[in-house]
């Protein structure tokens, strides 16, 4: 089975957010949260529902974004999630290599599951999920 993930598309004041049980399979579509304490930790029980289904510890994707994606990483690492932080300037790249040439924060949050692998294939590594 392949790993369950937490796409996030980070920006100021409050993110998108999409989940995935495996490569492709959307248990949740595209939603917005706030930076807020309340916001962030109502993200808690969906991860718990991505572990429930797959027996799997989810993952927590997002791209590097200084400031505001730091309390991310730092919130989920806390409760133990694993956070995969992306590069920025390779997650654009590969992102122009798309046909989408859309830029909107719910359709940003949906590709970063598949940027991850592509990634790791770029590294020479083989994804595990």
């Amino acid at each position: 089975m392949q790993q369950p993930i937490l796409s996030i598309d980070v920006a100021k004041g409050k993110s998108v957010a999409a989940a995935f049980s495996a490569y492709g399979a959307i248990v949740r579509k595209p939603f917005s949260f706030s930076h807020s304490p309340h916001g962030v930790s109502s993200l808690l029980p969906l991860l718990d529902q991505l572990e429930e289904m797959t027996q799997q510890r989810p993952h927590v994707v997002l791209e590097a974004t200084g400031n505001y994606s730091k309390p991310l990483v730092s919130f989920f690492s806390a409760k133990g999630y694993p956070v995969v932080v992306l590069n920025p300037l390779l997650t654009h790249q590969l992102k122009k290599k798309a046909t989408r040439k859309v830029k909107t924060d719910p359709i940003d949050a949906l590709p970063k599951p598949s940027i991850w692998r592509k990634y790791l294939r770029s590294m020479n590594l083989t994804p595990r999920f």
